[in-house]
Formats: C-alpha cells, structure tokens, sequence
C-alpha cells in the first residue's frame, strides 16, 4: 500500500511534466529530431531523459528493504505503460507491452489532476511572491 501512494504522483507528476512539454511544441515539432546527430525526436528524448533518472543498479537491499517506492524498472514501465504519449512517440503497438490507449490508462485522481495541482501550486506561488513583494515595500517605506 506504500508502494503504491508513492508510485501514483510519480505517475501525475511526469503527466505533468510531459504536458507542460506539450506546451512547448507543437505536436509536429515534438514528433521532429531535436539534433539531426542523434535520430531520436524530442517526444522520444523525454521519455529517454525519464528512464535515465530511474536507471539505477537494483541492488538486493532496495528490494527487500523497507523502501516506500516499487523498484525503479518497475516504477518506470508501470509508469510508461499508462502514458499514450509514449506508445505514440515510440510507434507501440496494441499487444506491445508497454503499449496504452487514452481507455486503457488509470486516473485515479481524475484526468486532469496533475495538472489542477499544478496550477493550484503556481497561483499559491505567485500569491506569496506579491506578499513577499508587499512585505519589502512597507521595510523600504
């Protein structure tokens, strides 16, 4: 149960992340080679970028110990596997294993809870930057 109320904003926060990409390009451009060296598109790069991060040696201890998270390969695909974005910018397919559809994918927060929290998160922070910026104008008066 740990496992798993770990395992799920990790899901919700690379949706986001990858969204917050989205908003950066067009859905051609994240379908285009970002270097022309390197024959990976920029779609592609993220989720490469993603598996880097958790590309850790699985030793015995982190299996067996008391660790909150799933291992990282397992964290990894269960991750990849509920994102349609990476069946498309990988060409999956139906019956591939890590192949997932917009019906097949698991929102347990609802489908756009990710990003309500982010937007929450970034009104919050705006907010105590005006205060802050309030509180240093009275200091200066």
């Amino acid at each position: 149960e740990e496992r798993f109320e770990e395992d799920v904003p990790d899901l919700e926060g690379l949706r986001v992340a990858y969204h917050l990409m989205q908003r950066s390009y067009s859905d051609e451009a994240l379908m285009e080679f970002e270097y022309e060296d390197i024959e990976i598109t920029r779609a592609q790069a993220f989720f490469y970028a993603v598996g880097m991060y958790y590309c850790t040696a699985l030793l015995e201890d982190h299996i067996t110990s008391e660790h909150r998270h799933s291992p990282d390969n397992s964290r990894l695909n269960g991750m990849v596997s509920q994102m349609p974005e990476f069946s498309k910018a990988f060409g999956c397919q139906e019956g591939d294993q890590e192949y997932s559809d917009e019906g097949s994918t698991c929102h347990l927060f609802g489908h756009r809870a990710g990003m309500r929290m982010h937007e929450e998160l970034k009104l919050r922070n705006e907010g105590e930057t005006e205060k802050e910026e309030g509180i240093h104008e009275e200091a200066s008066n």
